[in-house]
């Protein structure tokens, strides 16, 4: 009996640990066309996020209602899949999420995902490849208060120049539309489990509605009968 509880021990440990040598990594990266790469965006992008505006000047648009001019973002997910097993695996699935931010409520959401079928030989690795998924976004632009040099500009009584930042009637213009900020990737067994998994937040895995080995089902945007 002993022996055969023995047996029993190792058998499970055995098929617990049958995947446990597939690992599964991913890039998030811009467009074919793209000089830069990487999760973090563009120079356009970093341009319009990091730019700080000039102290002591009004925005370039003149008026602080003015719409700041939208960011566009197209990327995809580079996913490999390696295995440092001496069996080939087959019957894998690798499914992918991407997440947006929408930037009014500053809440994260599935953007777009997919998923491919792969098969890996002993010791392979496997590239799989997304398609790009578009979203643009603006941000809420910062203001300085513009500090006009003594006596210049100013009326009679000291009154602020005419279409400054603090002229009545300015509407401060607000964030809006929807931001590529992540991405998720499972790679799941025959049995439907979840074997290797690669989040660029962890807090993702539950917005994508996996938990523990479950994986997170299928999910993919709707296209317009025009943009197909």
């Amino acid at each position: 009996m002993k022996f055969c509880a023995a047996l029993l021990l190792g058998s499970s440990l055995l098929v617990s640990n049958t995947h446990a040598s597939i690992e599964v990594s991913s890039e998030l990266l811009l467009a074919v066309g793209k000089k830069e790469a990487g999760d973090e965006g563009s120079k356009e992008e970093k341009k319009e996020e990091k730019k700080p505006a000039s102290p002591n000047r009004a925005p370039a648009a003149g008026a602080a209602g003015a719409a700041p001019k939208p960011v566009v973002q197209e990327k995809y997910l580079k996913i490999t899949v390696r295995s440092s097993n001496n069996k080939p695996e087959s019957g894998l699935v690798v499914r992918y999420w991407f997440i947006s931010r929408d930037m009014k409520t500053m809440k994260p959401s599935i953007l777009d995902g997919g998923e491919a079928n792969t098969e890996l030989k002993p010791g392979g690795t496997n590239v799989i490849t997304s398609d790009s998924v578009k979203a643009s976004y603006t941000q809420k632009p910062i203001y300085f208060a513009v500090t006009p040099a003594a006596g210049a500009g100013a009326g009679a009584k000291g009154a602020a120049p005419k279409g400054g930042a603090g002229a009545p009637g300015a509407k401060p213009a607000e964030a809006g539309g929807t931001k590529i900020v992540g991405y998720g990737a499972q790679v799941i067994s025959k049995d439907g489990k979840v074997v290797a998994e690669s989040f660029s937040e962890p807090s993702y895995k539950v917005i994508v509605g996996s938990e523990g080995t479950k994986p997170g089902p299928l999910f993919k945007a709707q296209k317009d009968d025009a943009a197909k």
